[in-house]
């Protein structure tokens, strides 16, 4: 008769079953006809504006695969969920594309508030996740792809738009009010005025459509994903906020040099003497308003460069 071991029945049981329990879900995927690809889009709340088109693209790029025959002779079935927005839905419908639908990828997620909360899920469930927005930096998953601009792509060309643009519209406004000769009154109406008018064009620049080269708006929000900044010309070199503070800080040294030279200059002298004595500069010969027009130019120019930074 033989003698059964008690350690060895035990042991041979939680094979059996530790067997049976890894090959459940392979045989699971060899029955399934269609290739799952889940997408979590923002097709209704504030974001709806970028999660419908982004809904739309991942629509037509399944369809266009299943055109061409499918992938590994299977077709690629869709699986959409509209998380409104919602960091909340974002998780659960994350939780049950991993656990219920079972996809082979994930692509989803238009801003980092997001992608942070479903990020650890796919990571725990080792699935493939694509993040196809602009990325900031800071995160970094095996099972994570990021098809965003880096850093140096979009500050490389925000930077000059920033300086350039606000330095134009200045001089042109500058123009239009000292050449105008508005009273004191009428040029704090206008001003507030024109702050009104730009405070409504951002609310209204939400959309994809809205962008400065490749760095798009984001309504109040400002300019969504703005990346970490760089050393120039290595996008790599990523500078954490001591480096950024002391690279500001240099910035504004400069800034302050250059106006102090400016102020030391015969420009500067005749601009400060139209400050103490608008009359009596211009009795002396002086053009007062192409000089106001310029020093306006000069700070909207260098208030657009604060505001990059």
């Amino acid at each position: 008769m033989t003698t059964i071991n008690r350690r060895r029945f035990l042991m041979t049981i939680g094979a059996a079953v530790t067997a049976a329990g890894l090959g459940t879900p392979t045989i699971l995927r060899a029955q399934t006809d269609t290739i799952k690809v889940g997408g979590l889009h923002d097709l209704s709340g504030p974001l709806d504006s970028s999660g419908i088109p982004m809904k739309q693209v991942f629509n037509l790029a399944i369809d266009e695969i299943n055109a061409q025959g499918g992938l590994l002779g299977k077709q690629v079935e869709a699986v959409v969920y509209d998380p409104q927005s919602n960091m909340s839905l974002y998780s659960q419908y994350a939780t049950q594309m991993a656990l219920k639908d079972r996809v082979a990828v994930v692509h989803g997620g238009i801003t980092s508030a997001s992608r942070e909360p479903i990020r650890p899920i796919f990571h725990r469930s080792q699935m493939l996740y694509f993040y196809n927005t602009l990325y900031e930096g800071g995160a970094c998953d095996r099972n994570e792809i990021t098809l965003g601009s880096t850093p140096a792509q979009t500050v490389e060309k925000l930077i000059p738009h920033a300086m350039n643009l606000p330095a134009a519209f200045g001089a042109a406004l500058g123009h239009f009010m000292f050449y105008g000769r508005l009273s004191d009154v009428c040029l704090g109406v206008v001003t507030m005025v024109v702050t009104l008018i730009f405070r409504k064009l951002i609310n209204h620049t939400a959309g994809p459509e809205y962008s400065i080269g490749d760095a798009r708006l984001g309504d109040y929000n400002g300019i969504p994903s703005i990346p970490i900044h760089n050393v120039p010309r290595d996008p790599a070199a990523w500078l954490d906020p001591a480096q950024m503070f002391q690279v500001f800080m240099g910035i504004l040294i400069v800034v302050y040099v250059f106006l102090r030279v400016i102020i030391a200059s015969d420009f500067g002298r005749i601009s400060v003497g139209m400050r103490e004595n608008e009359t009596r500069s211009s009795l002396l010969g002086y053009d007062v308003r192409r000089h106001k027009v310029i020093v306006f130019a000069i700070g909207s120019g260098i208030a657009g460069m604060a505001g990059a930074m």
